[in-house]
């Protein structure tokens, strides 16, 4: 089976994916997850909120070609496509200015001498809408249970 990408507005194909098997799907997650016990996991929070910076930046920095794509593939407006880049940016700006202080370790209160540590703890795998492609990926949170000062 392939994919497609079809202009919603002409029906003219643009591009076609071939399917992966489930062992190159298995092997870009295991390759992933190396990456991340060899090398994210070990990055300070204030590295890794850079990064998460820098991607917010790249995507205001080329706001007009990633709008076009939503346009292209997705059917967007041009004024919801740039909207959704801004927003997706936002929230990406949003995390990593709040990354020291949300990821810092807390005492709980509701037993004494326990503290929460948050932890990176690997690679995620999402099937997500299609509709909201960058929102969906600067969404992705874990907020802990009870977080009142999050």
């Amino acid at each position: 089976m392939t994919y497609q990408t079809i202009n919603p507005a002409t029906g003219k194909l643009i591009k076609t994916y071939e399917n992966i098997s489930d062992r190159d799907l298995e092997t870009a997650v295991a390759s992933a997850h190396e990456a991340f016990h060899s090398n994210w996991r070990h990055r300070s929070v204030t590295e890794r909120a850079r990064i998460i910076s820098t991607a917010a930046a790249i995507l205001r920095e080329k706001s007009e070609e990633y709008s076009h794509y939503l346009t292209l593939e997705v059917g967007k407006l041009t004024t919801e496509a740039r909207a959704e880049v801004a927003l997706s940016a936002d929230i990406l700006d949003y995390y990593a200015k709040k990354a020291e202080h949300y990821l810092q370790p807390r005492l709980l209160s509701e037993s004494p001498g326990a503290e929460l540590h948050i932890e990176p703890i690997g690679v995620l795998l999402g099937i997500e809408p299609w509709n909201f492609p960058y929102y969906q990926i600067a969404r992705v949170e874990v907020v802990p249970k009870n977080c009142t000062d999050c």
